[in-house]
């Protein structure tokens, strides 16, 4: 597809592609993965570590002159200042890590591609599930190639919700007060512990509405923008325009997403 990122297209598809091998290759399901402790008590392992730099080589050898902000960093790393720069990448290797150290095939990559703070072009991979997504600005959304659009709208009461959190006790404080009055309000609510997989499934209509508290803006910059250009709605908790500053942000379908937003500013 002819645009006028078509270098940073041909990089960023590269980029995921040399992540999706590591991925695939080091995942054990039979045995704990070794991983260590960063801020708070979240894991990290070698394969974040490696699929990172194996991200950012791509990057660094087809777009020298973006600089790149990775949840795992420094490589290349130019640091979060970037993400105001004209351009900029941004990373999350490997998103879902402790899935992928327990064992649990429900993680992947996200790469979006900033201009000007804000994401033009987002990638999300789930190699196990042979997903792979692409989402660029003001064009729409695609899965596996074909281009698609959320249609399945169920009302709230008929839905399954996902819900998610970081690792501070204040935003897995934040998490249990929204999560009982979303359970009464929803058919369902799923915890999937990827933000990859879980903006994935409300874009293409598997789940009616995200709830994170505590992303980080490389959780969700690509995963916004599949929901958007899918057709659904993203905002912060209390209905306010969501920006990549903010660690607290929903996501979903339009026949749910109001009554989303009131079930929360109850709480």
């Amino acid at each position: 597809m002819k645009t006028e990122f078509a270098r940073e297209e041909k990089a960023g598809a590269e980029a995921v592609k040399a992540a999706e091998k590591i991925l695939i290759k080091q995942f054990h399901p039979e045995k704990i993965a070794r991983s260590e402790y960063k801020a708070n008590k979240e894991f990290v392992t070698a394969t974040d570590i490696a699929s990172n730099r194996a991200i950012q080589e791509v990057l660094h050898k087809l777009t020298p002159d973006i600089p790149v902000v990775s949840e795992e960093g420094p490589a290349f790393d130019y640091g979060l200042s970037t993400i105001d720069s004209r351009h900029s990448w941004l990373i999350d290797p490997l998103d879902g890590t402790t899935n992928f150290v327990i064992g649990l095939p429900l993680f992947g990559v996200m790469l979006a591609l900033l201009q000007d703070g804000e994401p033009v072009i987002g990638w999300i991979s789930l190699p196990l599930l042979q997903e792979y997504y692409v989402a660029r600005l003001n064009q729409g959304a695609w899965r596996n190639g074909k281009k698609f659009h959320l249609t399945q709208k169920l009302p709230l009461e008929d839905s399954v919700g996902l819900v998610c959190h970081g690792y501070a006790a204040d935003q897995k404080a934040a998490d249990m007060r929204s999560i009982l009055p979303l359970m009464k309000a929803t058919h369902s609510t799923r915890r999937i512990g990827a933000a990859c997989i879980e903006a994935a499934w409300v874009a293409t209509g598997r789940a009616s509405y995200l709830v994170i508290h505590g992303a980080k803006p490389w959780d969700l910059a690509a995963g916004t923008l599949l929901v958007t250009e899918a057709g659904g709605l993203v905002s912060k908790p209390d209905g306010s325009p969501w920006t990549l500053n903010d660690g607290d942000c929903v996501a979903a379908n339009p026949a749910s997403y109001e009554t989303v937003i009131k079930t929360l500013k109850n709480t």
